[in-house]
Order: structure tokens, then C-alpha cells, then sequence
């Protein structure tokens, strides 16, 4: 049996369940207004969430070449931390490139590489709203002493700059707008919905 830090994690939330909870009556069920307009009641586990919405994908260089245009157009500091992420998410790629070159299959390589494929981005959030959580706590029980703690305000933008844009609304809503009107605006919209699972992160970084 793996390890719980192996296990892989196939149902990635883009709005935190622990924060819906709080729209309920004291229960995990909520109610919500479906994609047809009509509402619904269900376990907030089962809502706004995607098998594998956070899993990387293969970045070859015109994908990297992309990301680093978009990244260049924030504040020197923040594209120097966004290449920072994307150079740590890129050795996990070329591990497993090197892994596959090997003909043999190893069966302890093989789920930290799973593992780190489906969770990496998915545990990076997990972190920002288990910092955020004191800040949520204070404010659902009306304590406003913590927006004068520097830190905590810190953490708790982070969170809400990632929670912005990691929904699959505001995904679908920047694709939608991206210009095809020409072969190069095809190549760099389509590295852009390739990309996605680390540009919405790091986009969340600029807005945090």
C-alpha cells in the first residue's frame, strides 16, 4: 500500500470545500445554481470539482516560451518568482523523460512521478488555505483584529489571488477571449489552454 503522500489526488476542487461549508446550515450540503440556471442541493465535495483539473501537462519549449512572454509583462520580482515555480515544475518533467528512456519499469520511481503530476499544483493551493483558514475563522465570527496583522493579511491575499483565478469560470472566460486570427495567435491561444494549470497559478501570484 503507497504512502498517503503518494496517493494520487483525482478530484481537484477550484473552489475549496471547506469554504463552501460555510454556505450551508451547519452541514457539508449546499445549495447552488446549476449551469442551466436552476438549483440544486449537494455535498460540497461533489461541486465545482474536476477529475485532475490541476495535473500537469508536457511543456515543450514553445509552451515554456509562452509562459515566460506572458510572465514577462509583471514586475521583474514576480517574473523572477514565476520562473523560479516553473523551473522546479521542469525538473519533475525531465526526471520523467529520463525515467522513460529506461525500458524497464521501476515501481518505486513510477508513483512519485504520478504523484507529483497530480498533486504538485493541487497541494500548493491545500498550503495557501490551510494559511488562510485563522484569517476565514475571524471574519465568519466578526474579529476583524487580524486584518492588522501584516502576515496574516499576507497569507490571506494569497489565498483570495489564487482562489480568483484558479475557477474553471475564469479559465473558460480568458481562452474564450484569446485572439485566433492568424496562425500564430491559434499556436500561442492553443500553448495558452495547454498551459494552464501553471499559468493560472501563477497569474494567482500576481493578484495575490
Amino acid at each position: 500500500m503507497l504512502p498517503k503522500y503518494l496517493e494520487i489526488k483525482k478530484r481537484h476542487h477550484y473552489v475549496w470545500a471547506s469554504y463552501l461549508t460555510r454556505w450551508g446550515r451547519g452541514t457539508e450540503d449546499v445549495f447552488y445554481t446549476t449551469r442551466k440556471g436552476k438549483i440544486a442541493h449537494d455535498s460540497v465535495r461533489g461541486i465545482v470539482v474536476d477529475d485532475y483539473f490541476y495535473k500537469m501537462s508536457t511543456l515543450t519549449n514553445n509552451h515554456v516560451k509562452v509562459i515566460e512572454g506572458y510572465s514577462r509583462k509583471s514586475p521583474d520580482h514576480l517574473h523572477q518568482q514565476h520562473m523560479s515555480y516553473l523551473h522546479d515544475f521542469l525538473k519533475t518533467q525531465r526526471a520523467e523523460e529520463i525515467y522513460c528512456q529506461f525500458a524497464t519499469q521501476n515501481q518505486e520511481v513510477e508513483p512519485h512521478l504520478n504523484a507529483a503530476k497530480c498533486n504538485l499544483i493541487e497541494n500548493l493551493h491545500s498550503s495557501h488555505e490551510k494559511t488562510a483558514l485563522p484569517m476565514l475563522a475571524a471574519l465568519a465570527d466578526e474579529k476583524l483584529d487580524l486584518l492588522h496583522d501584516n502576515q496574516h493579511m499576507v497569507q490571506f491575499m494569497v489565498f483570495i489571488g489564487q482562489q480568483f483565478c484558479r475557477t474553471k469560470a475564469f479559465r473558460d472566460n480568458v481562452l474564450k477571449i484569446l485572439n485566433r486570427r492568424n496562425a500564430l495567435e491559434i499556436e500561442v491561444a492553443d500553448a495558452t489552454a495547454h498551459s494552464w494549470w501553471f499559468l493560472s497559478y501563477m497569474y494567482g501570484m500576481n493578484l495575490g
